[in-house]
């Protein structure tokens, strides 16, 4: 943990549900950023040499402190985002099985696939990519980063995640969360920042990978800003404004508790 010694500015919690709640500051820094992706490239060479069985330990670890402090989590989510707290719990429900179904998958690392065909035969193996960025959304603040971190890791990849503005207590809870699994340092990084932290991140010469997850206007900037890093791989996912047709001659309550749900 590195505290903001000359922060550039400060994020608000806020609890969107309770407007008389107290907001919690969370300082950050910009020279943090370039902290964290040296730490994770500095890892990263040994983190790929650990065995698929020892980077599953450690993300089993990980994933037990997580269902330890899951009412915590779920408290914090609901205070954050404003949920009900079923709903909090429900998706941390779901990010459990989530960790549970990458790492059962193992590691696509250590398959190697040989294709013959008339013209010739072919080999492919997978190697891990380096220093990865995840940037999220306060739309399922727990659920989002671990769909992208968790792979990378088992994978042999180092991870930086950019907290949620909108959700960084989760993302201090995730940092406590790695540093008490005992992940060697550096494998994991978590730092606070607004829109030019991310804009910084991905731009960073060290980062191999981007995996954003947010609004369509912002994903069109991210693209433009790599034009010239053509280099680095990119995964985007842009939330939709899916409509939702529901015919007259349907089980209408039914219909409303699943697009509820």
């Amino acid at each position: 943990f590195l505290k903001a010694e000359d922060p550039n500015g400060e994020i608000w919690s806020k609890n969107p549900g309770d407007l008389e709640a107290a907001p919690l500051t969370f300082p950050f820094s910009y020279s943090h950023i370039h902290d964290a992706v040296s730490a994770a490239k500095r890892s990263f060479f040994t983190w790929r040499r650990q065995s698929v069985q020892n980077r599953a330990e450690a993300l089993v670890r990980y994933r037990e402190i997580l269902k330890i402090r899951q009412s915590e989590l779920a408290y914090w989510v609901s205070f954050e985002t404003g949920k009900p707290l079923w709903e909090s719990h429900q998706e941390i429900d779901e990010s459990l099985s989530l960790i549970d179904y990458f790492i059962n998958q193992g590691s696509q690392t250590s398959i190697e696939q040989k294709l013959n065909t008339p013209d010739g035969a072919s080999v492919t193996r997978h190697f891990p990519r380096g220093v990865v960025s995840v940037i999220t959304p306060a739309s399922q603040p727990v659920l989002f980063p671990h769909s992208y971190f968790i792979p990378a890791l088992m994978n042999g990849n180092t991870a930086v995640v950019k907290t949620c503005s909108q959700t960084p207590m989760l993302g201090q809870i995730f940092s406590e969360i790695a540093h008490d699994s005992g992940l060697s340092a550096g494998v994991l990084n978590f730092f606070h920042g607004d829109s030019e932290s991310a804009r910084r991140l991905v731009g960073h010469a060290d980062v191999d990978a981007i995996f954003y997850h947010g609004p369509f206007e912002t994903a069109a900037k991210v693209k433009k800003q790599l034009l010239s890093d053509f280099w680095k791989y990119t995964v985007i996912e842009t939330g939709g404004k899916n409509a939702q047709v529901i015919w007259n001659d349907c089980d209408y309550f039914q219909a409303l508790y699943d697009a509820v749900f």
